[in-house]
């Protein structure tokens, strides 16, 4: 019996092995460091995720530098072998989190530079706010954590208030109740319109009008506190119960009870909204003259529940966490609390798709396929059922009053990812995307031994793939009209890196024959015709080898010009992938190229400080010697 299924019902799945190698050890043992380093890699954040508090004091009581031997690993890791299990064989929702936090930097890095539009101006606590901030932070549904840019700042949530409120609303009363006073129907109209549907419903629980009547619905769910010292209290103190009793603890529950930062209430944010809630305050009446309100709530209590809702404070951490929670059916994924119901959440989310951003909603659902709701305090978060939340935050809005880098950096994020909801229709066409949730690495070396195999056997597809690659590879090479030895190097290294095979010279010059009359503008017409026609029967995997050896044989000389930038863009409209693939391997392509250049220089320094040494010592030398 392995030692692991002594504390462990899965001792058929949890093999000591396997759990010892994913943490850097052997059979011989692993030090604490191992543990800790792997865990946190994987994206869990040791100091404060609350699953393995016991595991890791039980590990911290240990030497961090020693061997422990199999026995007191594994008892130290009883209390949650199962996640430790899965940590250790990469099998959380993103597989390689370090690949996947490199690539969301360099999303934000690409989205940062974006400087348009201007803080809300009608509530002077968000007019006020400084503009610069940006934030992004996410959460997956297994906990793992990224965040970057100021994502503990903390910030009114305004209308991301709005799905929660609805989520809490059906949850207590029920779906047809909740229909009974609001719609679900897009409104195609600003968010403070005062138009409602025929019935005399709100349009959607996601425009003004919708969340104040949700407000009315609860506040009147909760008559204990509606009748608490009635008629003797005023009429605003019932909705500052209100959001204290109710709001507040739900908010911290759904965001994990402050592990990455609390939910709190801006006094001044909720006088600013009080003191401009003029358009609320004529819908409030509108909607009370034409159908009336929930029984025993007033028209005061509503708008200042609703307005104290907006008036929650949290930030760009949290609030991932939050859009997490409902990616996970409603189950907080660091506590492990079910919160809401799989129902309700399902109920909540297609709101969400169809009016989570204003009367943008359609034209954004239309780019990024995904759940998502914006404030106007510069608030953007996206649900990605299964996988996980993304919150942005960025204070200047545009006239539909949503983040502006918020909603740039979710269509580039879904031009980068296949996260949109209908991207499982694509097969094995995603215009080189990424998908995290699995191992791109095994199902690359995968496709990439079935291409050298069908090559050996003399598969037509095959064959048709090697004269391409090799093609593509001439032509960009012959950009300045010749071959030099750098390239040619490069050129028949990054073939025979992808089909495992030498390269003939006579293949080499055959081509070269081939395009001997054809000048280099004419040679590149060629190559992406040739590539038109072909595309449609690449994969991902091969559209991704041709582009990574035309990356390789323009950077032969370690610089890429701009009309390479542009040789590169039109290639990957002909291969039909998108510019952002080729902008992220070119962004890692300069970022190794400065880090050997700062090596170089680091080593140079180093080299001139010793001889700067040698020289002070022989010089001291001569002095005492004269002494």
């Amino acid at each position: 019996m392995s030692l692991s299924s002594i504390t462990s019902p899965l001792s058929l799945e949890c093999s000591d092995a396997d759990i010892l190698e994913g943490f850097g050890g052997s059979e011989l043992g692993v030090t604490v460091k191992n543990v800790r380093d792997a865990v946190e890699e994987c994206g869990i954040i040791c100091a404060s995720d609350p699953r393995l508090k016991n595991v890791l004091l039980a590990l911290d009581a240990m030497d961090h530098d020693r061997k422990l031997t199999k026995r007191e690993f594994f008892q130290a890791i009883s209390d949650n072998v199962t996640l430790l299990h899965r940590i250790a064989t990469k099998e959380m929702v993103i597989r390689d989190f370090q690949s996947f936090s490199t690539h969301l930097d360099y999303l934000k890095d690409s989205v940062e530079p974006e400087t348009s539009g201007q803080n809300a101006d009608y509530i002077p606590t968000l007019k006020n706010a400084p503009s610069d901030v940006f934030a992004v932070a996410f959460c997956s549904t297994d906990g793992q954590f990224y965040e970057s840019g100021q994502s503990r700042q903390s910030f009114s949530i305004q209308s991301t208030c709005k799905p929660i409120m609805f989520a809490l609303a059906l949850q207590k009363m029920g779906t047809d109740k909740v229909l009974e006073w609001c719609g679900i129907e897009p409104s195609g109209r600003p968010f403070n319109d005062t138009k409602l549907m025929e019935d005399k419903r709100p349009f959607n629980p996601m425009v003004n009008s919708g969340a104040l009547m949700t407000a009315a619905l609860l506040a009147a769910e909760y008559p204990h506190i509606l009748e608490n010292d009635f008629p003797n209290k005023e009429d605003g103190a019932y909705a500052k119960e209100l959001c204290d009793e109710i709001l507040l603890p739900l908010w911290r529950t759904l965001s994990a009870n402050g592990i990455v930062g609390d939910v709190g209430f801006c006094r001044d944010t909720f006088l600013s909204e009080r003191d401009t809630a003029d358009t609320n305050i004529g819908i409030a009446h509108i909607m009370k003259a034409q159908k009336g309100l929930p029984p025993n709530v007033s028209t005061q209590t509503m708008i200042d529940f609703y307005l104290r809702s907006c008036s929650l404070t949290s930030n760009t951490a949290t609030m991932a966490v939050v859009a997490s929670t409902l990616a996970n059916g409603g189950k907080n994924p660091i506590t492990g609390e079910q919160i809401f119901s799989v129902d309700v959440v399902k109920k909540t989310l297609s709101v969400l798709s169809f009016c989570g951003f204003y009367d943008n909603s359609g034209e954004f659902f239309f780019h990024t396929g995904v759940p998502s709701k914006s404030g106007v305090s510069g608030i953007v978060f996206l649900v990605l059922p299964n996988v996980g939340g993304f919150a942005i935050f960025s204070p200047r809005i545009d006239k539909h009053g949503n983040s502006v880098r918020g909603s740039l950096f979710a269509k580039r994020l879904m031009s980068h990812f296949t996260f949109h909801s209908y991207d499982s229709l694509s097969s094995l066409s995603t215009g080189c995307r990424l998908d995290p949730r699995y191992s791109c690495d095994f199902s690359r070396q995968r496709d990439i031994a079935r291409l050298r195999w069908a090559l050996k056997a003399g598969g037509e597809h095959a064959r048709n793939f090697d004269r391409l690659l090799l093609n593509i590879c001439v032509r960009v090479g012959l950009i300045d009209g010749k071959l030099d030895s750098s390239v040619i190097k490069m050129l028949t290294s990054s073939y025979e890196s992808v089909m495992c095979t030498h390269l003939p010279r006579g293949r080499l010059e055959g081509i070269l024959a081939e395009l001997e009359h054809d000048v280099a503008e004419k040679a590149l017409d060629s190559m992406y015709e040739l590539v038109s026609a072909e595309a449609h029967s690449l994969n991902d995997t091969e559209k991704e080898l041709i582009l990574a050896a035309a990356v390789k044989v323009t950077t032969a000389n370690h610089e890429i010009s701009d009309r390479e930038r542009s040789i590169l863009r039109t290639l990957c409209q002909a291969l039909r992938v998108d510019n952002c693939v080729l902008d992220m391997r070119l962004s890692l392509w300069e970022k190794e190229l400065k880090k050997g250049r700062d090596r170089r220089l680091s080593a140079k320094a180093k080299e001139k400080a010793v001889d700067l040494d040698l020289d002070y010592a022989k010089s001291l030398v001569k002095k005492l010697q004269k002494r």
